[in-house]
């Protein structure tokens, strides 16, 4: 998804009525953050997503073929400027016959993301951000329960499975939605997008997997 608040969340933070203490540590650690992952080179970018993608689906290549029969669907986003490019994975679905469901932004009252099949990148175009989503007319994923694997973005990740998002809380309110455990969702990753510890509240959605171009993190279970 993107870089900053204006372009991928429209610049709304919906965790400062929470806590102004924390809300104003985690803008400064987005600035921070999105800076590290912008100073990566073009050839750095390619080359350690190419690395994710690979140590991916070298870890989750069976269970993305296994429920192909049953309906299953790999949950993707499309990249934005200097994100991890994930397309490989979902390039390599696409070949096999694997169904995905790529995000729909929803940048009104609801601020919402709905999940919609994807069959190639001509089902795919400009949404409201600039980031390239599912046409209105493809399918929305209405069986949440069909998702086998759920990639998700972010600025930072640490050991815990704590997620630093964009500050719209998209992906949190989508993963309430889901439910907690109902799918195992992964987040790929630069190793320079790690931190020791990611600043949370309850509400935060966690991933059980962090994948970056050197290894996978296995969150524990609580």
């Amino acid at each position: 998804m993107g870089v900053n608040d204006d372009q991928r969340q429209n610049s709304a933070n919906t965790e400062s009525n929470r806590d102004p203490a924390l809300a104003a540590q985690k803008a400064a650690l987005r600035r921070r953050m999105a800076a590290i992952r912008d100073g990566l080179t073009e050839r750095e970018r390619t080359e350690r997503s190419n690395a994710i993608c690979l140590r991916f689906l070298e870890a989750w290549a069976e269970t993305l073929l296994q429920g192909r029969g049953e309906g299953k669907a790999l949950a993707a986003f499309v990249p934005f400027r200097s994100e991890a490019d994930v397309m490989g994975i979902v390039r390599w679905c696409w070949e096999r016959n694997v169904k995905v469901a790529l995000p729909r932004v929803d940048p009104g009252a609801t601020r919402e993301l709905t999940l919609h099949v994807a069959a190639g990148e001509q089902d795919l175009e400009p949404g409201a951000y600039g980031i390239r989503e599912p046409k209105p007319q493809t399918p929305r994923l209405e069986q949440t329960g069909a998702i086998s694997l759920m990639l998700v973005p972010g600025l930072a990740f640490d050991a815990a499975g704590r997620r630093l998002g964009y500050g719209g809380g998209y992906y949190d309110r989508l993963l309430e939605r889901i439910g907690a455990g109902a799918t195992v969702t992964v987040a790929p990753a630069f190793e320079a997008q790690l931190i020791d510890a990611v600043p949370a509240e309850p509400h935060d959605a966690t991933v059980r997997f962090v994948v970056t171009e050197a290894r996978i993190i296995h969150v524990p279970s609580n």
